[in-house]
């Protein structure tokens, strides 16, 4: 259970860390090998692979969206009394974004985390407007 507690504490920072840009802090609790995964159909789509490339895609994130305000509603576990930290989290969000050219999209979204001793080995977002209008706000 201890571990289940510290584990969603330590999501909803890495909600805050984003919505502060500060990337470096955010990407901490990556394994060197962790897989993040994006919905859609644009360039950003797709898996990403290796905490360094997980880390210049948020760097390039953050460049695309100079105002980013997330607000995690909720964070289920899948072992409520995990000890040792390996864990799946849901984390079910709201997100603000505004993009350079000052165009504002708000989303919902989830995103399934899976922990080993810690570290975030997989993370895979579910978006729920991914059409039109989520093509848009990225420029594409």
């Amino acid at each position: 259970m201890i571990g289940t507690i510290i584990a969603k504490k330590k999501i909803y920072a890495a909600y805050e860390f984003l919505n502060k840009r500060d990337v470096h802090s955010f990407i901490s609790a990556w394994d060197d090998d962790a897989i993040f995964v994006f919905p859609g159909t644009i360039r950003a789509s797709g898996s990403v692979k290796g905490k360094k490339a997980i880390e210049t895609w948020f760097h390039n994130f953050c460049s695309q969206f100079p105002e980013i305000h997330f607000k995690v509603k909720r964070i289920c576990a899948e072992r409520l009394f995990d000890m040792i930290g390996t864990n799946v989290l849901t984390a079910i969000w709201d997100i603000i974004l505004v993009n350079k050219d000052r165009n504002t999209i708000h989303n919902s979204g989830v995103t399934v985390i899976t922990l080993k001793r810690g570290k975030v080995i997989h993370a895979q977002d579910y978006i729920f407007n991914t059409g039109k209008e989520f093509n848009a706000i990225w420029g594409e």
